[in-house]
């Protein structure tokens, strides 16, 4: 595989972008995102119509471990951020956590009086593990035979506080798709019919 450049188009980010405040007055969306760890529940949530009504068992930080079970035992799709524990900024924590699996992350900053740039957190996604967050466990699956294609959404990054970070890693993984296995694959195709 080549070297890879993992960023996205810069001129499409406001990189010095920085919320006002963690904390305050925030939109019944800005709120569901931040503190909903249910990936499908904080989505169906936030994509809810203005004056639709909510179900109180679905706009609770965290299941329960009953509803955690009833829902596994349906599929794993609804697991996506179960497991993750209530967000603070300034720490990596994962859905394994409770297994050690989020011990060797780094972090920087660890704290800062004011929130931080989205330039920042991008940084501290990237930083954390060789090849960042996103990029660690989508190469190493990609690499240890599992479908890259299946591997550009196989890890996500978004925040409810820069709206531009999903979009920023979804450049980044086409971009990574692109540049180290479009070219393999066309190459195999090509030896095969060839040969």
């Amino acid at each position: 595989m080549r070297e890879r450049h993992d960023h996205a188009d810069v001129s499409q980010f406001d990189l010095d972008f920085r919320p006002r405040s963690y904390w305050g007055p925030q939109s019944l969306r800005t709120h569901f995102e931040a503190r909903i760890t249910g990936e499908l529940r904080r989505r169906s949530l936030v994509d809810a119509e203005v004056g639709t009504p909510l179900d109180p068992a679905e706009v609770v930080s965290s299941l329960d471990v009953q509803e955690r079970a009833f829902r596994s035992a349906i599929h794993p799709a609804f697991m996506g951020g179960e497991y993750l524990p209530k967000r603070r900024p300034y720490r990596i924590r994962d859905e394994y956590d409770d297994q050690g699996a989020g011990d060797g992350y780094t972090v920087r900053p660890k704290t800062s009086r004011l929130p931080l740039t989205m330039r920042e957190p991008i940084r501290l996604i990237d930083g954390a593990l060789p090849g960042g967050l996103v990029g660690f466990w989508r190469d190493l699956n990609a690499e240890g035979g599992s479908d890259p294609a299946g591997m550009i959404d196989f890890a996500r990054a978004s925040s409810a506080f820069y709206p531009q970070l999903a979009e920023w890693y979804r450049q980044v993984k086409e971009k990574w798709y692109r540049e180290n296995w479009t070219i393999e694959y066309e190459e195999v195709e090509s030896a095969s019919t060839l040969g």
